[in-house]
Order: structure tokens, then sequence, then C-alpha cells
């Protein structure tokens, strides 16, 4: 992104980070809820759905705007 000066790529790429990060949370809160392994699953099962629907409407959808409509691109086989 940052290569295609894609003028949100640090915005994208931190929505990224503060995911993985949320997912290392809830591995550290796995560890010491052992017992709650049905309210762990629960929770990542929503904190993926979740973030992969609206990072892919949102984010996702605008770069894809941002290669639409940036068509020398097409050249470099970065859009269909």
């Amino acid at each position: 992104m940052a290569k295609l000066n894609y003028s949100n790529h640090k915005n994208h790429q931190i929505q990224h980070l503060t995911f993985i990060n949320k997912l290392e949370g809830i591995k550290q809160e796995s560890k010491e809820m052992k017992d709650e392994r049905l309210y762990l699953i629960l929770k990542v099962e929503h904190e993926l759905t979740d973030w992969l629907i609206q990072h892919y409407n949102y984010c996702d959808k605008q770069f894809e705007i941002f290669l639409e409509e940036n068509s020398s691109l097409k050249v470099l086989g970065f859009t269909q």
C-alpha cells in the first residue's frame, strides 16, 4: 500500500496491528480463564467476525476504490 502511495496505508496497518494486539489479549485471557472455554470461544468468534466484516466493508473497500481510481495500477496487476 505504501509503495502505491495509498494515503490511508498507515491507518490500515494500525488497524491490523490493533487487531493482532486484541487477539494477543484474548490469548493471555485464555491462560487465566482455563475453565471458561465457551466464553473464550464465543469471544474469539465475535471479535473475528466483527473485525473481518468491519475491516472489509470499510477499509478494504476504500483501498479497492483507490485501486479502481488509479487505473495506471492496472498495468501492475493490482486490479482486475
